[in-house]
């Protein structure tokens, strides 16, 4: 399963990060400004980011204290099959996107380089 930091909590200092599930069930009172007060036993605080991407975590569940496989900051998955999936499709994805993007640099400059008029009549034809 895939978690992002939406799913995720920040608990007190050395306890980590838990599922929205785990402080839910445990009845965690969740502190709304945590830059203003430290987060204390039995309270949680948003998460924003996980953290460098040091590979692995661990993550209180409702299953206990459960290892996960790190993608970027923002993302956790349950195992390692999960994660390395994820990260082919990403790749997939990018080097998509950066071939539609070197695509459009190179309409942009071109198009850049036309007169008011042809510009006109280009725009014509689109319509």
């Amino acid at each position: 399963m895939k978690y992002t930091v939406e799913n995720l909590k920040h608990l007190r200092q050395g306890l980590g990060l838990c599922t929205a599930e785990y402080a839910e069930a445990q009845g965690l009172e969740k502190v709304t400004e945590p830059w203003k007060e430290k987060v204390k036993d039995g309270q949680y605080s948003d998460c924003l980011s996980i953290g460098p991407d040091k590979g692995t975590r661990y993550v209180w569940t409702l299953n206990g204290r459960v290892k996960m496989f790190q993608y970027g900051e923002y993302t956790l998955f349950d195992n390692e099959a999960e994660r390395d999936a994820y990260r082919a499709q990403r790749a997939t994805e990018r080097a998509e996107e950066a071939k539609r993007n070197k695509l459009i640099a190179r309409l942009t400059a071109d198009l850049k380089s036309k007169s008011t008029e042809e510009l006109e009549q280009l725009v014509a034809k689109l319509n």
